[in-house]
């Protein structure tokens, strides 16, 4: 036990020198007028940001006015900021590497130091249950710090994915910074596996912790969900949603028979275009792509830009 408690101290006394050093370095840098960290982690995709939005991120975070901050803050100021990630981290790697005292010290420190010198910091697990009923202290928690997270749940073929998110500098999100994750989460998903049927949420636990679910949908779930937004778009979106409809399965021999439904479009009422719109998507001629490209044009034709979260979709809990 009280091996247990010095190593708890040796860490948090590491994490503290080794933010100082951290930020002395990336200091010392921009006062020399370059600024290599900023260019190197946009262009490597490392902040939590549509694309366009990443640079934007790394200039603040890696600028000389951050940099001066961080750098200054007091061993107290820091060991507050870290609170709200390191004692669960020190908690999971002591019961992660183990052996040699010399080779354990090693690779405990190891990972210590990469959550510092890393943009975030991500806690993942399997508990699929409401925000209100998450647990920062469930055993199956992994801690780590990684560019393509959100790979976690693409690749690994699991259901669902709950995430703890926080900066390595224990800093609060923005209002922007939010919005831009939940745009990032929405690309990064979809850019590696856009057939699949998926939604998320993401709510602030505290101002420098984030909550994000990703979880699948089934179809009869997801198209449910689109089925709402259709009947609620006036005959104008309806009608300008159904050409872009038309112009898609005209390019798709497979789907070039299902163009029929939509022949007295022009003439009919709001209600009945809506109803052309639910038959087609409860065709089973389309593929579960096809769902996610008209779901994406509607969502155009809404042209709301906030419109494109997918806000709509919601899974059930488990």
């Amino acid at each position: 036990m009280n091996n247990k408690i010095e190593d708890k101290k040796r860490l948090e006394q590491f994490a503290v020198k080794e933010f100082k050093q951290h930020w002395a370095r990336i200091l010392r840098t921009l006062e020399k007028g370059k600024n290599t960290y900023a260019k190197k982690k946009y262009t490597g995709g490392y902040f939590q940001a549509y694309p366009d939005g990443q640079e934007k991120l790394a200039d603040r975070f890696y600028g000389i006015t951050h940099a001066r901050k961080m750098a200054n803050l007091s061993d107290q100021a820091i060991r507050k900021n870290l609170s709200c990630y390191l004692p669960k981290a020190i908690k999971y790697t002591l019961g992660k590497y183990s052996g040699k005292a010399k080779e354990q010290k090693y690779f405990q420190e190891y990972f210590i130091k990469e959550l510092i010198n890393g943009e975030y910091v991500l806690f993942k697990s399997l508990q699929c249950s409401p925000f209100e009923l998450y647990n920062d202290n469930s055993t199956d928690i992994t801690v780590y710090s990684s560019v393509a997270w959100y790979e976690a749940f693409v690749f690994e073929e699991v259901k669902c994915l709950t995430f703890a998110l926080m900066k390595s500098t224990g800093e609060s999100f923005s209002n922007e910074e939010l919005d831009l994750l939940k745009r990032s989460i929405l690309y990064d998903i979809d850019f590696d596996a856009f057939e699949m049927l998926w939604s998320f949420e993401c709510e602030p636990i505290t101002k420098n912790k984030i909550w994000i679910k990703i979880y699948e949908l089934d179809r009869d779930t997801y198209i449910e969900a689109i089925l709402g937004i259709i009947w609620s778009l006036s005959k104008m979106q309806l009608i300008s949603f159904i050409r872009k409809i038309i112009h898609y399965l005209a390019t798709n021999k497979e789907l070039m028979s299902v163009i029929k439904t939509f022949e007295n479009y022009k003439s009919a009422r709001t209600k009945d275009l809506s109803e052309m719109i639910e038959n087609l998507f409860e065709t089973k001629e389309l593929s579960d792509y096809d769902v996610k490209e008209l779901e994406y044009m509607m969502n155009r034709t809404r042209k709301s830009p906030r419109k494109s979260d997918r806000d709509y979709h919601w899974g059930m809990n488990y």
